[in-house]
């Protein structure tokens, strides 16, 4: 090799090396960014997700419990107004009519009864 080539080739080792250096040092930077920053926020978001997780799956419970509640009443609603409709179709019947005043009667005679 001539002494021109040596040294070019010289000179571009330097260059490289620099920019290895270079390349490293900027390496190094965002390694140190990512472990200063990055990694806490991710860690900072991950108690948020968790804790909205949490809050939701409460949620979805609390909605389970309201519509189990809201089917109960609404069976609750039903019984009650088949017991009302019961109550007038007997008030309603002959045979109630019929037997209003012996239950008058009964009313007057009892202990504590109207008089």
């Amino acid at each position: 090799m001539h002494d021109a080539q040596m040294a070019d080739l010289i000179e571009r080792l330097a260059d490289a090396d620099t920019t290895l250096a270079d390349a490293m040092a900027e390496n190094d930077d965002l390694a140190s960014h990512l472990e200063g920053w990055l990694l806490p926020a991710v860690d900072l978001r991950r108690t948020e997700h968790d804790a909205l997780r949490k809050r939701l799956e409460l949620a979805v419970q609390v909605e389970r419990e309201q519509a189990a509640r809201d089917a109960r009443l609404a069976q609750l609603e039903a019984e009650l107004a088949a017991a009302r409709d019961e109550a007038v179709a007997l008030r309603r019947s002959i045979s109630w009519r019929l037997t209003a005043p012996l239950r008058r009667v009964y009313g007057w005679l009892r202990p504590g009864g109207r008089h």
